[in-house]
């Protein structure tokens, strides 16, 4: 829990330096996304799931971008994934992808891995590649880890929450 704890405050001391070191870069961006659960009925989508979340993206100065994301309301011990998705909440759209159409893959898309601790909180960050923040985009939680995260892992399955990202929120 300890060790937790500190790897965490460790990920936010690295973002916030990533983040003012962004502001003062030209070209560099800082956005944001408050993710909920569902609250309207749709196919793929689980409604009042209770999990709330902050998404964080930080463009570097070299180029790439820093993404994390902290979760709670999750059920403890659960593991899940998290996505970048074309357009916005409601649109429904599919996973973000580098090369479009391309594969469903690490390198191809942004995935996150959120494993919940006993009281249902998780974190993860990744570094990737820079996304253009003016279209429109949204970071969702999905109710199963991703499909290579260990032994009869699967697809991410059905939406859980959902966050559209805001550029200089």
């Amino acid at each position: 829990m300890y060790r937790t704890t500190i790897l965490s405050a460790l990920a936010a001391l690295a973002l916030s330096t990533a983040a003012a070191s962004a502001g003062a870069s030209p070209g560099a961006s800082v956005a944001r996304a408050a993710v909920g659960p569902y609250t309207t009925a749709h196919s793929g989508v689980v409604v009042d799931a209770g999990v709330n979340a902050a998404a964080h993206l930080v463009t570097t100065p070299s180029g790439s971008m820093i993404i994390q994301v902290t979760a709670q309301g999750l059920v403890p011990g659960g593991d899940y994934a998290a996505h970048i998705h074309y357009g916005a909440c409601t649109d429904y759209l599919g996973h973000f992808q580098y090369v479009h159409p391309g594969p469903a893959t690490r390198e191809n898309e942004v995935w996150l891995d959120l494993d919940a601790t006993a009281t249902g909180r998780a974190s993860d960050q990744v570094q990737v590649a820079a996304l253009d923040l003016t279209q429109t985009l949204s970071i969702v939680v999905h109710q199963h880890s991703n499909p290579d995260t260990g032994p009869g892992a699967g697809p991410p399955g059905p939406r859980i929450a959902c966050g559209n990202i805001e550029l200089g929120a």
